[in-house]
């Protein structure tokens, strides 16, 4: 379908893409600036912020990650009518042979028998060892979204649903952005567009721009129902997070169910992921031998793409091929808990505003630049 055209629309900055990190970073922007979000579906989240386990995790991810989650948990600790982060531990298990997880503030090992106790569904004869992680809680994700829309729109920001990029050029100093909604033009693009994030800047190939080596992979979640319990052990709803120490699956409840996921990695293409029988019945397998409850039945399933580079960081700030062309991308399984602190790092940069020492050294790991050298 060509472009519409009719509707043409002069901004300073468009952020195409409108998952959590497009419309955090562009709620940031819209106070000092005249913004348009562009997202090619008709809802915001609707592919990996929408799908993910939405759970706050300080200590997991790579140093950069974790040091933005931790820039991060001021804004989700904030009081509000609707909390953004609730308290939940982590609970990571081993089995005999597994290597302990990484040591962080606020993980601390405790005896198998307090594992179990906390979780008692847990197998005996599976956990060899176990360490509980505090500081972490979960995320409410569509009040996250709903919140930053707000800040985004009341600061006169505009929202563009079912806006595709479809031509992407500079024109006389500026971006052209042509779209199935109309075109947009503005000095400044970002490019906050998830796993679609290298073919937008495919587009602007003729003006220097290529992808980055960006890989979405699906991972596979699901829902099983919640086990029978005998009095006096632990309710669901006050369980931890239960991860495997080597990323096995993680499970944890979910109203009155139980979350669950065989923390696949799967190479796609950027697609509407659905779920394979076989990552289901994979999860499946390790919850029962994890667990001395059967599988009798999954409720519901769904898949998602968490795109990432070769070391794992984000990509974002100015590419150094084009002016005005700045990344918001490749923040894997971490997009949700980082997005605050992201958000903030993110819009300095393209504002030029000075950064701290930490927030320098933070800008230099994420650069689009490094993937470049």
């Amino acid at each position: 379908m060509p472009p519409n055209t009719d509707q043409h629309i002069e901004a300073d900055i468009v952020v195409v893409g409108g998952g959590v990190g497009g419309l955090s970073v562009a709620a940031n922007l819209a106070r000092d600036a005249r913004v348009v979000l562009l997202e090619r579906e008709d809802a915001l989240g609707y592919h990996a912020s929408g799908r993910s386990a939405a759970y706050f995790a300080p200590a997991l991810g790579n140093a950069v990650v974790r040091a933005l989650t931790a820039a991060s948990v001021d804004y989700y600790r904030q009081p509000r009518e609707v909390p953004l982060l609730g308290t939940r531990q982590a609970l990571h298990v081993a089995p005999a042979g597994v290597t302990a997880p990484r040591a962080q503030v606020g993980v601390a090992e405790i005896t198998a028998a307090e594992a179990i106790e906390r979780v008692p569904i847990l197998a005996g004869d599976f956990v060899d060892r176990a360490w509980l992680e505090d500081g972490g809680g979960d995320l409410d994700v569509d009040a996250i979204m709903s919140g930053y829309r707000r800040e985004l729109q009341s600061a006169g920001g505009r929202l563009l649903l079912g806006a595709g990029v479809v031509r992407l050029a500079r024109e006389r100093e500026r971006w052209r952005i042509d779209t199935a909604s109309g075109r947009v033009s503005a000095a400044i693009v970002v490019n906050a567009a998830g796993a679609w994030a290298d073919e937008l800047a495919t587009l602007g190939a003729a003006d220097g721009l290529g992808p980055l080596g960006l890989t979405p992979l699906r991972r596979t979640a699901m829902l099983i129902p919640a086990p029978e319990l005998a009095a006096g052990q632990a309710p669901l709803a006050s369980w931890p997070m239960v991860i495997h120490a080597a990323e096995r699956f993680y499970f944890k409840p979910e109203a009155g169910a139980i979350l669950l996921s065989p923390v696949d990695e799967h190479p796609s293409p950027p697609c509407d992921a659905q779920p394979e029988d076989i990552d289901v019945a994979t999860a499946v397998a390790a919850f029962e031998a994890a667990t001395d409850r059967p599988v009798a039945r999954v409720t519901h399933r769904w898949a998602g793409l968490r795109t990432f580079v070769a070391d794992r960081s984000f990509v974002v700030g100015p590419d150094p091929r084009a002016p005005g062309f700045f990344w918001h991308a490749a923040l894997g399984g971490y997009g949700v808990q980082t997005a605050p602190g992201l958000a903030r790092l993110g819009a300095d940069l393209i504002k030029g505003n000075t950064l701290t020492a930490t927030e320098a050294a933070l800008a230099e790991q994420v650069s689009p630049a490094r993937l470049l050298a």
